[in-house]
């Protein structure tokens, strides 16, 4: 019933975002063609109830009857301001060319429908919404990072997990996906493709963007906001206006900002290319980019306001230095940009090992890392002259958000948006080259599509390593299973978060080390993430014996402690806020074996705090 709940609930949510968007879209440019209307005002419809939902953390009212309120205030819209019909004009899917999307979505339909798994959804995505809920509305979190940045999409899950189902957010993603799928058709259409399905098939052939679409991660809900700016700016530079379609890409670049901060850096090479490629005079290009930066700023503003009212630092944990009231995490904020950059320089031969490594190298950069060749083999045929309206500032525009997004991090799945909007100019550059050599077009369509069959094979291999589904369904069926082995087991923790949940009470505290996952944990915690200083750990460093370090973890209100000692050394080789001296870890586990010991599953033990 949670799955049937979680797909229902995205599809209320989407239907609502209709509503909302309705009056949004209409004020502003919506687009040419009947889907990117439908796409305006979904976007823009998301973006109300994003905010609305800020403005609920804030009043304090989230939970279920403010997730119902919400959606059904959104359907009411909907069912008084009918957005009319979506698609009063075929698609060009091209029917049988559209076949391998079947099976494609049917292995992420049987992904999506496990609970979630994922590290960093656990830990941040739906962690940190999660959090939220447990105390009615935003709370500092001082000692996970990930709190502080842009919130968007954890907004939407947080939404969904008010309305009871956990499998929400990954459903999400899913739509997210199929609505980034029908939107490429109808620019590639509009573009004048023939093979519109083509650009879809070079972008969803991307290994870990598959994945990304069976998982919570906010990656596609990115795209989803971005995209649309990227048509909007390609238009308006042509328009003998341009301001209408300019308002629109900057309230979509600011609630892509919203997203993850990438979007930013992305939507500012967008921005830069189009008043580069644009023929209207520099006066307006400039005026026009500045309208774009005011309403991006705007949209952003919500999170800076958060941070300073919970951090002191509206970029926490950046720029501490001109924030002297925040906690001083310059280090912290360098060893952050370090890990996104994977310990990388900005020399020649770093930026080549890297660009290697991202098309050549799968799991290097990465636990999900894989990218593929289809991009790298395919990048030759831009040179090709082609038709395609708008060419020079898409190549422009990727050109300058691949170089600015690159001098900030070395994380393949970061340059997924600039890939996306590439496909288009690649799918053009394929069809010029079909043109010129049409006798060779079966070999190249073979050729094309054995990549994509590698790519699929590696796309499924990706999912079952980091999920384990096909496995569990199978060791289930055959009987190899316990009957007992639930889904949820495959997360070293949960075994020791169920002991929490059940057998702990509400007056209880554990303090959380050597593990940063909580979103499966209902009662109270203290837990950090890698990249902060665990409270617990330091007052383990203050306290010369175990029964002082056992009254510092009482005046916190400390009433257990969790210790995974893998998990530790993991986290410590993250970051230099969770290491410990090999002399302060034997007291550590000395101190702990003095406590009595609740839990033990041979990875995690629980302890109780002596009475006082």
């Amino acid at each position: 019933m949670s799955v049937l709940w979680g797909g229902a609930q995205v599809v209320l949510l989407g239907a609502a975002a209709l509503g909302y968007g309705t009056p949004a879209a209409f004020c502003l440019k919506a687009g040419e063609t009947p889907l990117e209307r439908f796409a305006n005002r979904m976007v823009m419809g998301l973006g109300v109830v994003i905010m609305a939902t800020v403005c609920g953390g804030w009043l304090r009212i989230w939970g279920p009857w403010f997730h119902h309120g919400l959606i059904a205030a959104g359907l009411l819209m909907l069912a008084l301001w009918k957005p009319g019909p979506i698609w009063p004009r075929p698609l060009p899917l091209g029917g049988r060319n559209l076949v391998w999307a079947v099976p494609a979505l049917a292995v992420l339909l049987f992904y999506a429908a496990f609970p979630p798994t994922f590290y960093d959804s656990l830990l941040y995505h739906l962690g940190v919404p999660a959090y939220y809920l447990q105390r009615g509305g935003f709370s500092p979190w001082a000692e996970n990072f990930f709190s502080a940045l842009p919130q968007n999409g954890e907004m939407l899950n947080l939404l969904l997990l008010s309305g009871g189902s956990a499998q929400g957010a990954k459903f999400l993603s899913l739509a997210t996906a199929a609505l980034l799928f029908l939107f490429l058709v109808d620019w590639a259409g509009e573009s004048g493709l023939r093979h519109a399905w083509l650009p879809t098939l070079v972008f969803f052939s991307i290994p870990e963007a598959l994945f990304l679409s069976a998982t919570e991660k906010n990656d596609l809900l990115l795209m989803f906001f971005l995209l649309p700016a990227v048509r909007h700016l390609a238009r308006s530079g042509k328009e003998r206006c341009g301001w209408r379609s300019c308002a629109a890409a900057g309230i979509l670049l600011g609630l892509a900002g919203g997203v993850k901060w990438q979007g930013l850096i992305i939507g500012a090479g967008f921005v830069a290319a189009r008043v580069a490629t644009s023929p209207l005079p520099l006066k307006k290009r400039l005026l026009q980019a500045a309208l774009v930066a005011a309403l991006v700023f705007v949209l952003v503003c919500p999170w800076l306001v958060k941070n300073q009212v919970l951090f002191a630092n509206p970029v926490h944990p950046y720029l501490s230095g001109l924030f002297p009231s925040a906690s001083s995490p310059s280090a912290q904020a360098r060893e952050i940009g370090a890990g996104v950059r994977r310990g990388q320089d900005f020399s020649p031969g770093s930026i080549l090992s890297f660009l290697r490594a991202m098309f050549l190298s799968p799991y290097s950069l990465g636990l999900t890392h894989v990218t593929g060749v289809i991009i790298l083999l395919l990048l030759p045929l831009l040179a090709l002259r082609s038709g395609l309206p708008g060419k020079r500032f898409l190549l422009a525009g990727c050109l300058l958000a691949f170089l600015l997004t690159l001098g900030a991090s070395r994380v393949p799945r970061y340059f997924l948006p600039v890939f996306l909007a590439l496909s288009i100019p690649l799918a053009s550059g394929w069809e010029a080259l079909l043109a010129r050599f049409p006798r060779y077009r079966r070999l190249a369509f073979s050729l094309l599509l054995t990549l994509v069959a590698v790519q699929a094979i590696q796309a499924v291999a990706l999912l079952e390593r980091m999920t384990l589904g096909a496995r569990y369904v199978l060791g289930k069926w055959q009987g190899t299973l316990p009957a007992s082995a639930r889904y949820l087991d495959i997360i070293p923790y949960h075994r020791a978060g169920e002991f929490i949940n059940r057998r702990l009470g509400g007056e209880t505290l554990t303090a959380f080390i050597g593990e940063e996952r909580t979103f499966y944990i209902r009662r109270p915690f203290l837990a950090s993430s890698s990249f902060d200083r665990n409270p617990a750990l330091a007052d383990l460093v203050d306290s010369p014996d175990a029964a002082a370090w056992a009254k510092r973890l009482r005046r916190r209100g400390v009433t257990h402690v969790l210790y995974c000692p893998q998990g530790l050394e993991r986290m410590a080789n993250n970051s230099a806020a969770s290491r410990l001296q090999p002399s302060q870890r034997r007291r550590l586990e000395a101190f702990l074996a003095c406590w009595p010991r609740v839990y033990d599953d041979g990875r995690y033990s629980i302890h109780l705090l002596p009475l006082p």
